[in-house]
């Protein structure tokens, strides 16, 4: 699926996109609607799916649904 279509899937499921693909920033830009974007540079981690996983446990931590929408969370 193209990034807007994924974008409105994700927002339709009142689900938070978690990825390392800039474009999600862009469409933010652009005023699209979001259950949240989640946002990590692709070699942060260095390939340790393991920090990867904790970040991302340690960043939705304490998230609701409203607290989500429409935010940029950086991990």
């Amino acid at each position: 699926m193209a990034d807007d279509a994924q974008l409105e899937w994700a927002r339709s499921e009142q689900r938070v996109i978690i990825t390392h693909d800039p474009d999600y920033i862009a469409l933010m830009a652009e005023g699209r609607e979001h259950a949240g974007i989640a946002f990590c540079e692709f070699d942060k981690y260095g390939g340790r799916v393991g920090a990867l996983t904790a970040a991302i446990n340690r960043t939705v931590e304490g998230l609701t649904q409203e607290s989500a929408a429409n935010t940029l969370i950086f991990f």
